[in-house]
Order: structure tokens, then sequence, then C-alpha cells
């Protein structure tokens, strides 16, 4: 998992090189406390493989996955009916 593609000049502002950097996430099994990670159905930016890489990256025991039907990436904010469906 990368961060935002900007383009090879872009990248080049942003990051210093013509491709974006990898997350840092190796770390992420460490963390101490549960972490509860959702994924909307509509996704267009999280696809199956890159949010399954995230999930094995925590402890097996400290990490819960959610899948809300029909919620895209951003529906968590500005949908209207998120305090009902999370």
């Amino acid at each position: 998992m990368r961060r935002f593609n900007y383009g090879k000049k872009g990248n080049l502002l942003r990051y210093g090189s013509e491709c974006p950097p990898a997350y840092k996430i190796d770390h992420l099994g460490e963390l101490p406390f549960t972490s509860h990670l959702f994924r909307g159905t509509k996704d267009a930016v999280m696809n199956d493989t890159d949010f399954n890489h995230l999930v094995g990256q925590f402890h097996p025991k400290r990490v819960h996955t959610y899948e809300v039907h029909d919620y895209n990436h951003l529906d968590y904010v500005w949908s209207e009916t998120a305090h009902h469906a999370l």
C-alpha cells in the first residue's frame, strides 16, 4: 500500500521520488489495544487485497473487521445513515 500518487512530477515535489512511498504499517502488530477496521462493499479506494494485507499487520487477537453494505470509502464521514450503520 502506497501513499497517494500525484504523478512523477507531483511525487518528486511531495515525496522526493517519482513513486509514492509505502505506508509504514509494520508496527501495527505491536499495538497494545484492539483496533476496529471498517470497509464498505462499494469502496473504490481500498480493494480486498490491500484491506486483507492491512488486517494481517495487526495482532490477530486485537483486530476486528466489519463490512458495511453499500458504503464507499468516505461514507463513514459523509453519510446521513452512518450513525445507524456503524
